[in-house]
């Protein structure tokens, strides 16, 4: 297992540009979002967890009376991390040890690589938001992507 949960130690992690809300993000260029800006706190809502100096996992918004919650994921160096074995361990955390139902999320419509992994794992493209985020001086679509933890159970 790559992940542990966050501590304060891990907050470099959380230091480099990663496009806000993307399900799967790997940093490859010199954006404009800064999340050191941002508070992060593990609470009843919200839980991060990270693959030390490598890697980070946001689970948020998370209702537990309907068994849902918005994933992200930011991997900082391409080939350093299985970004497959990193979305089944974050899918794993969701599902059992949160005992959700369904885990959804956004991804810009250039990152080719990320819809390839979402559906490899069973994702279902949800439909487009239009001029959903404004990133690297453009406004930009982005897709909504989910899984239900029986779909998810399908494809391991």
């Amino acid at each position: 297992m790559m992940l542990v949960g966050y501590r304060k130690i891990h907050e470099p992690i959380l230091k480099w540009n990663w496009v806000p809300g993307e399900i799967i993000y790997i940093q490859s260029d010199t954006s404009l979002y800064y999340p050191w800006k941002v508070k992060f706190t593990n609470n009843e809502h919200s839980s991060l967890l990270v693959v030390p100096e490598k890697a980070f996992v946001l689970i948020e918004g998370i209702d537990y009376i309907n068994r849902h919650a918005k994933l992200q994921m930011g991997i900082i160096f391409k080939g350093e991390i299985d970004a497959e074995q990193l979305l089944h361990e974050a899918l794993d955390y969701a599902f059992n040890k949160l005992k959700l139902n369904r885990i959804y999320g956004y991804l810009m419509l250039d990152n080719r690589g990320g819809r390839e992994i979402l559906v490899s794992k069973g994702f279902t493209n949800e439909g487009c938001i239009p001029k959903e985020l404004y990133w690297d001086n453009k406004i930009r679509d982005r897709e909504i992507w989910s899984i239900l933890k029986k779909e998810w159970v399908k494809s391991i």
